[in-house]
């Protein structure tokens, strides 16, 4: 059990983790290839390259000095509407209250920010990722199919979740 956590904003240089654990996981746990992991590793990228606003952030969850998960709130393009994006807690550190803390972190700031809706992407295989999204308060919006990300070439289906908040 760990209980021990720290949920800090990034420091620069953290984004690299970030991309290579979207990378390592989705390959590892889903089987999804590059192009998954290059648009996972291209948000954080971006995040680290541009100048962060306001209303934006990226956290990092750390136990005992070891980086273990990783959530992000950014802007839209309508001001009204913050996204959470790259959602991850290490496969050993989950069931440990990581998630949840990362989840609060970025609920506080989106109310804070005065963010009337929030949205996320995920993927219907995400199974217990979609649970805890609906425990949030968020609900399936919309769905696509994709046959890109996988590397055996298995549909997907790419879901927004929205939650009013």
């Amino acid at each position: 059990m760990y209980n021990a956590y720290t949920i800090r904003p990034y420091k620069k240089g953290e984004e690299q983790y970030v991309a290579d654990e979207h990378r390592n996981v989705y390959l590892e746990e889903y089987n999804w290839g590059p192009i998954f992991g290059d648009y996972a590793a291209s948000v954080a990228c971006n995040f680290a390259l541009t100048q962060k606003k306001s209303r934006e952030e990226l956290w990092i969850a750390e136990i005992q000095g070891i980086l273990t998960g990783c959530i992000m709130l950014s802007e839209t393009e309508n001001s009204e509407i913050g996204q959470l994006r790259l959602f991850l807690v290490d496969k050993k550190y989950r069931k440990n209250g990581v998630g949840t803390a990362l989840t609060n972190a970025l609920m506080n700031k989106a109310q804070a920010c005065k963010y009337k809706k929030l949205i996320l992407w995920t993927a219907d295989v995400l199974i217990e990722a979609r649970q805890h999204y609906s425990t949030m308060g968020f609900t399936c919006a919309e769905s696509i199919s994709n046959n890109v990300w996988d590397l055996s070439g298995k549909t997907i289906y790419e879901e927004k979740w929205e939650m009013n908040i």
